[in-house]
């Protein structure tokens, strides 16, 4: 009886690690690799049964923030700022100002009252130019980076 009582305590425990694991994991590894962080201010996720959320504020290096800065930089992923956004979640990318539902504006819902402080700086990055942003998973993700004020957050509702 008592090795059944382990073995079911192991089964639970070992998801339960490797779940704390991922949490833990999160905020190192949620920018893409252009983006060279130096320090996470905030990071807060939510996650239930095939969905969540996350948002995060990271500060990121000098030397990153003159490489998006530059006039050189290239990436294809990665769009020039302004993003026009209409009715709090539709945006229109690029020259031909396709209309896209930017689900990942939601993810400042998932993030602490201070951390939240921090998305007011996001959307004015947002809507003038010398920022940059990514946007993936069909609009479930948005990356954006301030190489002017040298910040970059990832949001994530999906």
């Amino acid at each position: 009886m008592r090795g059944c009582a382990v073995i079911g305590a192991a089964l639970l425990c070992l998801p339960l690690g490797f779940c704390a694991w991922i949490t833990w994991d999160e905020p190192r590894s949620a920018l893409p690799s252009e983006v060279e962080w130096t320090d996470i201010i905030g990071f807060d996720s939510q996650s239930g049964f095939r969905e969540g959320c996350g948002f995060g504020a990271y500060r990121i290096s000098s030397d990153n923030a003159a490489a998006f800065a530059s006039a050189s930089f290239n990436a294809p992923k990665w769009r020039q700022t302004p993003l026009t956004i209409e009715d709090g979640q539709y945006a229109f990318v690029g020259p031909a100002q396709e209309r896209v539902t930017l689900y990942a504006l939601h993810a400042t819902g998932c993030a602490s009252d201070d951390l939240r402080k921090t998305s007011s700086q996001m959307y004015k990055a947002l809507s003038n130019s010398g920022s940059w942003y990514h946007i993936y998973n069909h609009g479930e993700g948005l990356v954006v980076v301030d190489p002017s004020a040298q910040l970059a957050w990832y949001l994530y509702y999906g």
